[in-house]
């Protein structure tokens, strides 16, 4: 992995997990996964991209996201997705 190779980061952990969109809302109109989707994966995410990016950058990027995942959602059948974790700690 480039981030061990380069060596600012150390790597806890990595981990795969299938997420079924349904879960994340009690709504189950397709029509809505996106929105909830997008919802789910914002209150995770958010933080740790302020952090990084400052908070200009939050309410478009998740305003994509939402449209990439309501294409997503047109075009698909399963409403799942599978997602990466990695925990990583930054080297002194």
């Amino acid at each position: 992995m480039e981030i061990v190779k380069e060596g600012s980061f150390v790597l806890n952990t990595v981990e795969a997990k299938e997420i079924r969109w349904a879960e994340c809302s009690d709504n189950s109109s397709s029509s809505n996964y996106a929105y909830y989707m997008a919802k789910c994966m914002r209150s995770v995410a958010e933080p740790l991209l302020v952090e990084q990016f400052g908070e200009v950058v939050i309410d478009e990027l998740f305003k994509k996201y939402k449209r990439i995942l309501s294409h997503r959602l047109y075009h698909e059948d399963d409403n799942k997705s599978v997602i990466v974790v990695v925990s990583m700690t930054r080297r002194d």
